[in-house]
């Protein structure tokens, strides 16, 4: 009883969600932050089998979490070409002005 307790004031404290908040109705990504807060205090395995996330998840979404976007410099060049354009450009325009900026695809 104490963990469900633990995991709903955890849910209030990282996810910023209510109390009653149903724990069936969170993402897996949430699942594991959640996961990854409580780790020490409690074993991986209960904790994993009382949110109802396989372990895979629960790695493969710790492992998102960690990873960068590969695309965040063309993201950064897409939105700086947007903002010289002062949003005039459609995609269009822009998908020929990247090259120019010296971004390949």
């Amino acid at each position: 009883m104490q963990i469900e307790i633990d995991i709903l004031k955890e849910t209030l404290d990282v996810l910023k969600k209510d109390l009653g908040a149903d724990i069936t109705f969170l993402k897996n990504l949430e699942k594991a932050v959640i996961i990854s807060a409580m780790k020490n205090k409690y074993s991986l395995p209960l904790l994993l089998q009382k949110l109802n996330i396989s372990r895979n998840s629960y790695y493969y979404q710790c492992n998102r979490i960690e990873c960068t976007d590969k695309y965040a410099t063309l993201h950064t060049c897409i939105i700086e070409l947007i903002k010289k354009s002062y949003e005039r450009y459609g995609y269009r325009r822009i998908h020929t002005l990247l090259p120019k900026e010296g971004i390949r695809e």
